[in-house]
């Protein structure tokens, strides 16, 4: 069935063809006949100068699709490890700005985005028994956005490091990622404004979805699994969300007014959907595509149960169907390249939906996986560090301040002086 914009286009199509057929009619019954000749002669013209319109139009398209696949192509992205600690916990809205900071640090500028196209980030859970058999949490993204994304991690997590252990140098990890020969994709099984987890739910306590998925990985032990969230921040925010679902709710009571030509009366169920849409944020949107790969279906279809009973929502996400494509996601897997079309009402996610899924695993994941016991802890403001300046080392060994400039061979004579005669 037809609805929405879809209907809307086509009733004006079916306006604009009748208006013509009228307009042509009375053009060959009123006019007289020479003047029809120059009237038609000045249409064709136009309509040369629309064609050529269009055919410009058309080769600037087809030169930026090029552009936006030739710098998705050549775009390199690599994984960060994410450092835990001992105590990582946070809230749910705490996350929701981390997430919508996130976004802010990797989407492109209006000029470079009709040009070069969005670039993208993720999240990898990864497991490999040949590795210590340590659940992996890391950070996918380009070079240049690693330092942003750290620091909007920050807003939630405080303690937590990404790319580093100690000092701050952002260092790649090395990971073994081969082709997988099973993969998955979800999306969602419904409109994107319905959410797929009750945001107003009280979900403190509940195990989250990196938790659960680090656990099932760990469960089964033997092979390699990873899970991959590839993320790219939406043009438009989550509140074109709340719009679509207001416009869906106005067109489903007028097709079901009653015969006295008043509203239906609103089930349960519709009252229950409007609510969780109105708990989308304002703020973020994002598009996202949730890969699983493992070394057989069943293992990939284990671990999409996780993502596939998120509590209290009305939506769900579902398998993709991939009779022909399955091969080109499974090679491009290790190389994290993102799905050529990266957009489409099934991978919308707002903020507050996005977060949900980010949640980092807290301390009672029974799952193993790495975490550093002393917290992140600041430097202050204007300290260099041992390693930018040798000479500050040498200073404070002698109680000198840190960080302060050198001094001159006089002020450092006199002050040598005042030791031996103290």
């Amino acid at each position: 069935m037809l609805r929405g914009g879809r209907l809307q286009l086509i009733r004006g199509l079916m306006i604009a063809v009748i208006v013509a057929a009228l307009l042509g009619l009375a053009l060959a019954v009123v006019v007289p006949h020479g003047v029809q000749h120059r009237i038609v002669a000045a249409l064709e013209q136009v309509g040369l100068l629309l064609a050529l319109v269009v055919a410009a139009a058309l080769a600037v398209l087809a030169l930026a699709v090029a552009r936006h696949q030739y710098a998705r192509r050549f775009r390199v992205y690599h994984p960060y490890r994410i450092n835990l600690t001992a105590n990582d916990q946070t809230e749910l809205q705490s996350m929701v700005q981390a997430v919508g900071a996130m976004g802010q640090a990797v989407a492109a500028l209006p000029t470079r985005l009709w040009w070069s196209g969005q670039p993208a980030f993720g999240l990898l859970v990864g497991y490999d028994p040949r590795e210590g058999g340590e659940v992996t949490l890391a950070l996918v993204c380009q070079a240049e956005h690693v330092s942003a994304l750290d620091g909007a991690l920050l807003k939630a997590y405080p303690n937590v490091r990404v790319g580093f252990d100690f000092e701050p140098v952002y260092q790649p990890m090395q990971l073994r990622l081969g082709v997988p020969p099973a993969l998955i994709r979800l999306r969602k099984r419904r409109e994107a404004f319905h959410p797929i987890v009750d945001i107003a739910e009280e979900l403190e306590g509940i195990e989250t979805v990196l938790e659960g998925l680090a656990d099932a990985m760990v469960a089964q032990r033997t092979h390699p699994a990873a899970v991959w969230f590839c993320i790219v921040p939406s043009d438009s925010g989550a509140g074109y969300l709340r719009a679509r679902h207001r416009q869906t709710e106005r067109w489903r009571r007028e097709r079901e007014r009653t015969a006295g030509g008043r509203p239906a009366p609103e089930a349960s169920v519709d009252r229950e959907e409007a609510r969780q849409s109105a708990q989308i944020d304002e703020r973020s949107a994002f598009y996202v595509d949730i890969q699983i790969a493992a070394h057989d279906l069943q293992t990939c279809k284990m671990l999409s149960g996780t993502l596939q009973n998120l509590p209290g929502a009305m939506n769900t996400l579902e398998r993709r169907p991939m009779l022909l494509r399955r091969w080109l996601y499974r090679r491009r897997f290790p190389t994290f390249t993102p799905p050529l079309m990266m957009r489409g009402q099934e991978k919308l996610l707002s903020g507050s939906e996005l977060a949900y899924l980010m949640q980092l695993p807290s301390a009672r994941l029974q799952a193993p996986i790495r975490r550093i016991p002393e917290p992140r802890l600041p430097a202050a403001p204007g300290i260099a560090s041992a390693a930018e300046d040798d000479a500050a080392w040498q200073y404070d060994r002698m109680d000198l301040p840190v960080g302060f400039e050198p001094l001159d061979g006089d002020t450092m004579r006199e002050m040598l002086a005042g030791r031996r005669a103290a």
